[in-house]
Formats: C-alpha cells, sequence, structure tokens
C-alpha cells in the first residue's frame, strides 16, 4: 500500500514539474515563455533599448516630440518585461527543480524505510 502511495505522488510531483516547466508564464501581461525556452534573453532586451534609445534621438532631433515619447515607452517597456520575466523564469526554475527532487526523494525514501511490522503476539 505504501509503494502504491508513494508512486502516485511521485507521479503527481513529476507531472506538477513538468507542467511547471513546459508551459509558457505571463506575469503582469509580459509573454515569457518557458524557462527553457524564454522569450527575453539579456542580448534581445539590449538590442530593443538601443534601437528605441536611437529612435528616440533622431525622433527629438527632428523635433518629432511624440514620436521621440513613443520610442522611450518602447525602451521602458522592454527593459521592464526582461525584468519581470527574469523573475518570474527564476521562480519557476526553483519550483521545477525542488518539485523533481521530491519526485524522486518521496519513492526513495518510502522504498528505503523499513515498514511497520506487527508485533507477535504475548502468550
Amino acid at each position: 500500500m505504501r509503494t502504491h502511495l508513494a508512486g502516485i505522488a511521485a507521479f503527481l510531483l513529476l507531472l506538477v514539474a513538468a507542467l511547471v516547466t513546459f508551459l509558457p508564464t505571463s506575469p503582469n501581461g509580459a509573454t515569457c515563455g518557458t524557462w527553457l525556452s524564454p522569450e527575453w534573453s539579456k542580448a534581445k532586451t539590449s538590442s530593443i533599448v538601443n534601437e528605441a534609445s536611437a529612435s528616440q534621438a533622431q525622433a527629438e532631433n527632428a523635433g518629432l516630440y511624440e514620436l521621440a515619447d513613443e520610442a522611450g515607452a518602447v525602451s521602458t517597456a522592454a527593459a521592464h518585461a526582461y525584468s519581470v520575466c527574469s523573475g518570474a523564469l527564476s521562480a519557476r526554475r526553483t519550483m521545477a527543480l525542488v518539485l523533481l527532487v521530491l519526485g524522486v526523494a518521496v519513492p526513495a525514501t518510502v522504498l528505503v524505510t523499513p515498514g511497520r511490522r506487527a508485533m507477535p503476539a504475548r502468550t
């Protein structure tokens, strides 16, 4: 009976770990992808921020202040999305690893520890 319960617990823990690993996350409206395949990398964010900053400077030099404000907003949104996604994916990674360890440790502990034995009847 114990081994069946340990097997069920291990299956459920590993199933939740797989879901946490492969389902995408999107905190605060930012689409982040999964922790195995994130949508926001440091290089991508840096590229977007640099392009937006260059566009903002060009728009300001041309006197197009509304367009400059939009470019600044894009830069800010990209930096915010990277920050939010980095934290969310880090939390997902931690949860998946903890669940994976528990999914292996629970049945291993149950199989290694001896079960309760019936005491012989006293006569």
